[in-house]
Protein backbone atom coordinates (compact mmCIF):
# COMPACT_ATOMS: atom_id res chain seq x y z
CA UNK A 1 0.00 0.00 0.00
CA UNK A 2 1.41 3.37 -1.00
CA UNK A 3 2.01 6.08 1.61
CA UNK A 4 2.07 3.98 4.76
CA UNK A 5 3.94 5.65 7.60
CA UNK A 6 6.33 3.02 8.95
CA UNK A 7 7.89 3.37 12.41
CA UNK A 8 10.68 1.04 13.54
CA UNK A 9 12.29 0.81 16.96
CA UNK A 10 14.22 -1.78 18.96
CA UNK A 11 11.97 -4.02 21.06
CA UNK A 12 11.69 -2.62 24.59
CA UNK A 13 12.12 1.02 23.53
CA UNK A 14 9.17 3.40 23.10
CA UNK A 15 10.88 6.16 21.12
CA UNK A 16 10.98 5.48 17.35
CA UNK A 17 14.45 5.08 15.92
CA UNK A 18 13.44 5.27 12.24
CA UNK A 19 10.44 6.61 10.34
CA UNK A 20 9.82 5.77 6.68
CA UNK A 21 7.05 5.96 4.08
CA UNK A 22 6.21 3.09 1.74
CA UNK A 23 6.74 3.67 -1.98
CA UNK A 24 4.37 3.21 -4.94
CA UNK A 25 4.94 -0.55 -4.79
CA UNK A 26 4.06 -0.61 -1.08
CA UNK A 27 7.66 -1.38 -0.15
CA UNK A 28 10.21 0.15 2.18
CA UNK A 29 13.79 -0.76 3.05
CA UNK A 30 16.03 -0.01 6.00
CA UNK A 31 19.43 -1.17 7.18
CA UNK A 32 19.67 -1.66 10.91
CA UNK A 33 22.91 -1.90 12.90
CA UNK A 34 24.76 -5.23 12.39
CA UNK A 35 24.35 -8.01 14.90
CA UNK A 36 21.43 -9.76 16.52
CA UNK A 37 18.39 -7.73 17.53
CA UNK A 38 14.64 -7.59 17.96
CA UNK A 39 12.63 -4.80 16.36
CA UNK A 40 9.01 -3.65 16.36
CA UNK A 41 7.63 -2.38 13.04
CA UNK A 42 4.39 -0.37 13.06
CA UNK A 43 2.48 0.93 10.04
CA UNK A 44 -0.28 3.56 9.89
CA UNK A 45 -2.28 4.96 6.97
CA UNK A 46 -5.59 6.76 6.42
CA UNK A 47 -7.62 5.89 3.33
CA UNK A 48 -10.64 7.59 1.78
CA UNK A 49 -13.19 5.73 -0.37
CA UNK A 50 -13.56 7.28 -3.84
CA UNK A 51 -17.03 7.61 -5.36
CA UNK A 52 -17.45 9.18 -8.83
CA UNK A 53 -13.82 10.33 -8.70
CA UNK A 54 -14.25 12.26 -5.45
CA UNK A 55 -12.71 11.17 -2.13
CA UNK A 56 -15.29 10.77 0.62
CA UNK A 57 -13.40 12.33 3.53
CA UNK A 58 -16.30 11.77 5.93
CA UNK A 59 -15.87 8.00 5.46
CA UNK A 60 -12.12 7.81 6.04
CA UNK A 61 -10.63 4.68 7.55
CA UNK A 62 -7.45 4.36 9.57
CA UNK A 63 -5.49 1.16 9.03
CA UNK A 64 -2.71 -0.01 11.34
CA UNK A 65 -0.44 -3.00 11.53
CA UNK A 66 2.39 -4.20 13.74
CA UNK A 67 5.04 -6.92 13.50
CA UNK A 68 7.94 -8.06 15.67
CA UNK A 69 11.09 -8.96 13.76
CA UNK A 70 14.04 -10.98 15.10
CA UNK A 71 17.40 -10.73 13.34
CA UNK A 72 19.95 -13.35 14.32
CA UNK A 73 22.93 -11.71 12.66
CA UNK A 74 23.90 -9.90 9.49
CA UNK A 75 21.24 -11.33 7.19
CA UNK A 76 18.60 -9.76 5.00
CA UNK A 77 15.02 -10.41 6.02
CA UNK A 78 11.84 -9.73 4.07
CA UNK A 79 8.48 -9.61 5.85
CA UNK A 80 4.90 -8.46 5.35
CA UNK A 81 2.97 -5.99 7.45
CA UNK A 82 -0.78 -6.68 7.36
CA UNK A 83 -2.97 -3.61 7.84
CA UNK A 84 -6.28 -3.83 9.78
CA UNK A 85 -8.96 -1.33 10.83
Amino acid sequence: MYGVRVIIHPDGHKKPSWELTSDHRGEFALRVPPGPGDYVVTGEVEIFPVIDGKPQKSKKKRLTGQAKIHLAGEEQQDFSLHMNE
